[in-house]
């Protein structure tokens, strides 16, 4: 089992490794302007550097608060609402041109709307990236009760079940995967919705408005490091809510 995690390892590790070989050769034929692409050295320098900065473990600390917020508001009204259209197939139909209509609109045209109802601060990133997620989520809630094994619900009406054992002893259980699909789509979207936020609406910290000073300031051994750090973080957090499915849907293979 040790040796099988060991050679796992070492496989993820292949690909990064043979990528930052690539860049160094890159960065030192001279082909390109360091300013475009700075060295892995300098990169590295980088973040060394921010990991011994307070500003920047403030402004990790407010993208990681606005992106879990948004997730989180996202999560708990798209999981109980997909659920419910999901069993109730004529509130879906009642509700299926505004859902689609509605997750047909990017969130970031909205960008006006929610600075004009929230104004500029956290509460305006918060609800666009509530909004981005939250559709993501209903839809794989709303396919995960309607792709529930119709055999268990036969079994369960043929053993006299009701409507309320059927729905919380089977059909939820059995959209638990799909919900979770949705979950890990969502909190990519969260990330990604937060530093576009912070970089186009404003804000006075946060890792976008980092990326968007180092631009401006030619710091682009910063701007890359900024962009490793936000790379790290999506992957943490997606092997974290990876590891909470495990714990949570234990019978199936993930």
């Amino acid at each position: 089992m040790k040796i099988s995690c060991w050679v796992n390892i070492k496989r993820g590790l292949m690909v990064p490794l043979a990528a930052i070989i690539l860049w160094q050769l890159i960065s030192s034929s001279g082909l390109v302007n360091p300013l475009y692409i700075p060295s892995p050295y300098l990169v590295g320098n980088a973040v060394l550097r921010l990991f011994g900065e307070a500003d920047f473990w403030k402004g990790a600390g407010a993208t990681l608060w606005r992106m879990f917020a948004g997730f989180a508001v996202a999560a708990s009204a798209g999981i109980p609402i997909g659920i419910v259209l999901g069993y109730m197939k004529r509130a879906y139909k009642y509700s299926e041109f505004l859902i689609d209509f509605s997750r047909s609109i990017p969130a970031t045209a909205l960008y006006p709307l929610f600075i004009l109802a929230f104004g500029i601060g956290d509460s305006s990133k918060v609800a666009i990236v509530s909004f981005a997620c939250f559709f993501v989520i209903l839809i794989n809630s709303i396919y995960g009760v309607w792709n529930a094994p119709k055999t268990r619900v036969i079994m369960a009406k043929a053993f006299r079940a009701n409507d309320y054992q059927i729905f919380t002893k089977i059909i939820l259980f059995d959209a638990l995967p799909q919900i979770f699909a949705g979950l890990r789509n969502a909190l990519s979207i969260a990330l990604i919705m937060t530093v576009v936020a912070e970089m186009f609406i404003g804000t006075n910290r946060g890792l976008g408005f980092l990326i968007m000073n180092s631009k401006l300031a030619y710091d682009t051994p910063t701007m890359y490091a900024v962009i490793i750090i936000l790379g790290a973080i999506g992957y943490i957090a997606s092997r974290g809510l990876l590891y909470t499915e495990k714990m949570v849907i234990h019978w199936s293979r993930v």
